[in-house]
């Protein structure tokens, strides 16, 4: 209690929350507990004691899928942006006019090795135990144009009534998304299968260029001698020219006599 006149008294001490769970008792100093269940916090409020006190209260602790669900979503989108980014480069549209149908790598056997790779990967699922689990058994179908579809409802249940099958696909060693990565790599490394196709190319491109700067000069060696060979010949024209003028004044042409034979004549 507390008066104007007198300091600040005690008259009843504080007390730890006390609570019972599934007939076990438990005392708390604080009315947040979070050590009596692992991963769980109880809030000891008015309405958790109910009404009236002592009320038996159900506590439902169901396991949280979203972001499982969520990773699993986007593993689905960038294999099917792997999968249209493939078709750019490489695919075949008969929609289109022809002559344009078919992409700039079209048929190329790089490209087709990383297809059917991937694929295999994506469709062959991952060792569980004595069977397999399959990324359609989770609810991730395999089209027919090579990209995949993810039915959410099929997969979150699968989150929560078989966790470990799940865990199991998507493991970090030898789950799907960890076989695709190791193949990746595989294709992008120093001495990979895109290197190996990529020096030849990068020598033809250096070679070609070569070629051109070879061609460049050589037309510019042509160009200099057909200049020099046409101002020769106009300058042998313009001295026929002056040579036919001089010829037809000396000797006379179809319309006039020439200085020869007027002094003849004279």
């Amino acid at each position: 209690s507390v008066s104007a006149m007198s300091p600040w008294t005690q008259t009843e001490s504080s007390k730890d929350a006390m609570f019972t769970i599934d007939g076990t008792a438990g005392t708390s100093a604080s009315n947040t507990v979070s050590t009596a269940i692992q991963g769980v916090t109880l809030n000891l409020s008015a309405a958790a004691i109910g009404v009236p006190a002592g009320t038996l209260q159900t506590l439902t602790v169901a396991q949280d899928t979203t972001s499982a669900s969520t990773a699993i979503n986007n593993f689905v989108n960038l294999y099917n942006t792997l999968v249209a980014t493939y078709n750019q480069v490489a695919g075949f549209d008969s929609s289109k006019a022809k002559g344009a149908q078919g992409a700039p790598l079209l048929g190329n056997a790089m490209f087709n090795t990383i297809k059917s790779t991937l694929a295999s990967i994506v469709s062959g699922g991952v060792k569980n135990g004595s069977s397999n689990i399959s990324l359609g058994a989770i609810g991730i179908t395999l089209n027919k144009d090579g990209t995949l579809t993810a039915d959410s409802t099929k997969i979150n249940n699968e989150l929560t009534s078989n966790p470990e099958g799940v865990a199991t696909l998507f493991n970090s060693t030898t789950g799907v998304a960890a076989k695709m990565t190791k193949s990746l790599n595989g294709f992008m490394g120093e001495r990979g299968l895109i290197a190996n196709n990529q020096d030849p190319l990068n020598a033809d491109l250096k070679g070609i260029s070569t070629q051109q700067d070879t061609l460049a000069s050589y037309t510019a060696q042509l160009t200099h001698q057909y200049q020099a060979q046409f101002t020769a010949l106009n300058t042998v024209m313009a001295t026929m020219n002056k040579n036919s003028q001089y010829l037809t004044q000396l000797f006379g042409g179809a319309n006039s006599d020439g200085a020869i034979a007027k002094n003849k004549g004279g």
